[in-house]
């Protein structure tokens, strides 16, 4: 009997049906609709978290500050002109906590170029978009304007405004708290995320438009978080509440039981 050698027929592969690979398909873009958002998230409160401790840096400088000063923390607002400021000679130098050299140090700010409002960007809260642009637009680059990230609780300081009138025997004049008038450290609020460098509390609800540079800006938190700030409190803590809870929580804002000090017995 003769045997045939013939090598067996290798069997074809068959091949996806085009029904088949736009089940795939759909399937992948299932998946894909469903993870982005979570991603997304996780992002955005990756983000937050960043901004939290950043603020926390913040507060941490600003008790060794107050080691430093006699127990005096960064001013929220000084006039650091060499001549007395009375209602009508506007001050040639102004400066707020952000631009304070001695509390930049000790959060260990360097200065990227002679302007002290632009930090590094790594040292402010990455949603802070704004604060990018604006420090774009003065030319430097990968740096952030701290005035436009967080601001200082200046409620009861000339009503969250810089001072319109000031006492001209105060050379210069000073608004700052002492550590000791803070009564409620838990319980007060420092700094917010906002659109300015000092915040009250009449410009904490329906204020923000978003990440942009308005005319009506000033004094305003930013919800910038999934609608939402993070609050440092006098305590080193850090929470975040949406906009109807902060302006609601009318406590959270007083600091301390009348005027706050303004004072030229502190050194700078």
């Amino acid at each position: 009997m003769v045997l045939s050698s013939a090598n067996p027929r290798p069997r074809g592969h068959r091949g996806f049906t085009l029904i088949e690979l736009l089940v795939v398909i759909s399937i992948i873009a299932l998946l894909i609709g469903i993870l982005l958002p979570s991603l997304s998230a996780a992002r955005s409160t990756a983000r937050s978290v960043q901004c939290k401790s950043y603020l926390r840096q913040l507060h941490a400088a600003n008790e060794t500050y107050a080691v430093d000063f006699a127990g005096y923390y960064v001013p929220i607002y000084m006039d650091v002109s060499l001549v007395k400021r009375t209602s009508n000679v506007p001050a040639p130098f102004d400066m707020g906590w952000h631009q304070n050299a001695d509390y930049r140090e000790r959060v260990d700010v360097r200065l990227i170029n002679s302007n002290r409002a632009i930090w590094p960007e790594e040292s402010l809260c990455p949603d802070s978009t704004l604060a990018e642009e604006r420090s774009n637009a003065t030319g430097i680059s990968g740096g952030r304007h701290a005035g436009f990230v967080y601001g200082a609780n200046a409620t009861e300081l000339a009503g969250g405004f810089l001072p319109s009138v000031v006492d001209a025997n105060l050379d210069p004049p000073i608004f700052v708290y002492r550590q000791d008038e803070i009564l409620d450290p838990s319980g007060t609020l420092q700094l917010a995320d906002a659109l300015d460098w000092r915040i009250r509390h009449a410009n904490s609800i329906g204020r923000y438009p978003g990440e942009i540079d308005t005319a009506g800006s000033q004094a305003n938190v930013a919800y910038r978080h999934s609608g939402s700030a993070n609050l440092l409190a006098y305590d080193g803590h850090v929470e975040m509440k949406d906009e109807a809870e902060l302006f609601e929580d009318r406590e959270f804002w007083n600091i301390v039981d009348g005027d706050p000090s303004i004072t030229n017995d502190f050194t700078p």
